[in-house]
């Protein structure tokens, strides 16, 4: 999860093209598997992982360094292309499922689900003067909310989101005002000792749950320590 990461995804959709997140943690073989699948036009990575990730014939795009000045200098002499036209029913992006009952398979999601999934969310839960969203679980999905509102979007470090010490710092020190968890997450934050709460978490006034099953029980125990945030 980084500025790389966003500006990638960003760019891809403006180009009228899809989206594959691709996790570097994976075993090769399936890195491999996926890609070949896939048969990506290009791939967006950083020098750390493009080992990890080969694909014959498919030109890589390496974000790292002085990239946006390599790409201005490969660019200038070509014409500006117009805007490219999508629709509700074109693929937006793809992701792959865990694998569980087999070899795992790709899933086209198109532009419908988002734009209709915001579009109520904006409408339901509008955001306010002064609101920062921090995003990572589930980044593809989240970072684009408050960037299509013009509001601020705070990326989590990856060795930051599963440490609550540092993700209590975290969202204290960014002045945080939403962010999603999963309920699994959220536990771990509120049980972990030694935080201070009230505190770290006290401008936090809303938090969304996803990817689990939310407990009357976790709901309550929010509401009892954290009665200011909106769950």
């Amino acid at each position: 999860r980084s500025l790389e990461y966003t500006v990638s995804y960003l760019s891809i959709l403006k180009a009228g093209g899809a989206y594959l997140p691709i996790e570097v943690s994976w075993p090769k073989p399936l890195l491999d598997s996926v890609l070949s699948d896939v048969n990506p036009s290009v791939i967006c990575t950083k020098e750390t992982f493009s080992s990890r990730i080969t694909h014959s014939g498919v030109p890589f795009l390496v974000l790292d360094g002085d990239w946006l000045q390599q790409l201005k200098h490969e660019q200038k002499d070509l014409p500006l292309k117009p805007a490219v036209k999508t629709s509700l029913d074109d693929i937006a992006y793809v992701v792959y499922s865990s694998g569980t009952t087999g070899k795992p398979k790709g899933i086209q999601c198109p532009h419908r689900g988002a734009v209709f999934s915001f579009t109520w969310r904006h409408q339901a839960y509008p955001y306010k003067e002064h609101d920062r969203e921090a995003c990572n679980v589930f980044f593809v999905w989240e970072m684009l909310r408050p960037l299509a509102q013009g509001i601020p979007m705070y990326i989590i470090p990856d060795d930051t989101i599963y440490d609550p010490p540092k993700l209590a710092q975290f969202i204290h020190k960014s002045k945080i005002t939403r962010m999603l968890f999963t309920p699994s997450l959220l536990q771990a934050l509120l049980e972990y000792k030694g935080i201070d709460l009230q505190r770290s978490l006290r401008s936090l006034r809303q938090i969304v749950y996803c990817g689990e099953v939310v407990t009357t029980i976790l709901r309550n125990k929010v509401a009892s320590l954290l009665p200011w945030i909106q769950q």
